[in-house]
């Protein structure tokens, strides 16, 4: 059986999932999307680049109901800006599979961030600052 669920194409050709309740049947299902964020910004489980997304982006697409193996997690990390003066943080998004550690995660997150800015405009790589994680509570397929 096929599933209808929420994805992004990045630009690399890879689709990214966006978490959400099952079973979707037809397009238009609920999915996740933090509240009064206009941009989702997601790390690419294909390439690993950093691009940011907005509701017209979203496709939907038919994927095969197999179960993900090892299981995947969706998670949303924050990284303090390294600008002194700065209290926003910078909110990526990332993919990866359960047994992911820590480190390797906070590794994945740092690479991504490329230009990534803060909300007041920092556009430096944030490599000073602390990061944040945690796992978004939607079923992903």
């Amino acid at each position: 059986m096929d599933l209808v669920v929420p994805v992004f194409l990045c630009n690399c050709g890879g689709q990214i999932v966006l978490p959400h309740r099952s079973p979707l049947e037809i397009p238009g299902g609920h999915y996740y999307w933090p509240t009064n964020t206009p941009i989702l910004s997601v790390i690419c489980p294909e390439c690993g680049h950093t691009s940011g997304h907005s509701h017209p982006n979203l496709r939907w697409a038919e994927l095969q109901a197999l179960p993900p193996n090892p299981p995947k997690v969706f998670w949303r990390t924050e990284i303090e800006c390294a600008q002194s003066d700065c209290e926003f943080p910078v909110v990526l998004h990332a993919i990866t599979t359960n047994t992911i550690l820590p480190k390797r995660l906070e590794d994945l997150v740092r690479d991504a961030l490329g230009e990534t800015k803060c909300l007041r405009g920092f556009s430096h790589r944030l490599q000073g600052g602390k990061v944040r994680a945690e796992v978004i509570d939607w079923e992903l397929k």
